[in-house]
């Protein structure tokens, strides 16, 4: 099911260790890694590593049943070496034949929705800074008779 999820989200299965057992190629796409590549590494292999150990505490929490999903916003690695932004969601579920804890993963690029934002944080300071320059203010721009213009 998961290999013929090819657009949208990346997913994964993880076992209870952390490595993907099954990948779409969105997942593999975001990573810049093959199914095999995958394979070997843990998430904590694949996530920046200021994020890691706070991650961890979460993967052993859903595992033990103390939480039922865990979401972030959080940086990754690319086989590349390069940082990239993602929102990921993980969801435990028991094996349908042998009971093992499993984890589904979901991740879903977020680099240009956090560029679009820090462009319209920028957009906005930059609007604020000219009205404070000058005599104009918000305020000063309302007018109580809209005027013709011929």
């Amino acid at each position: 099911l998961l290999a013929r999820l090819r657009n949208g989200c990346g997913l994964a299965l993880l076992d209870a260790a952390g490595p993907p057992i099954r990948s779409n190629p969105s997942f593999q796409r975001f990573f810049g890694r093959s199914p095999d590549e995958l394979r070997g590494c843990t998430m904590a292999d694949l996530e920046h590593p200021d994020d890691a150990a706070v991650d961890r505490a979460s993967f052993v929490s859903l595992l033990g049943g103390r939480t039922a999903e865990v979401r972030a916003e959080k940086r990754f690695l690319r086989s590349d070496g390069s940082t990239t932004w993602g929102t990921l969601t993980l969801s435990s579920t028991r094996g349908a034949t042998d009971g093992a804890s499993l984890v589904l993963c979901m991740i879903e690029g977020a680099n240009e929705r956090r560029s679009a934002e820090q462009a319209l944080r920028e957009s906005q300071d930059l609007v604020a800074t000219a009205f404070r320059a000058t005599a104009f203010s918000p305020a000063a721009l309302h007018c109580s008779r809209p005027a013709i213009i011929r």
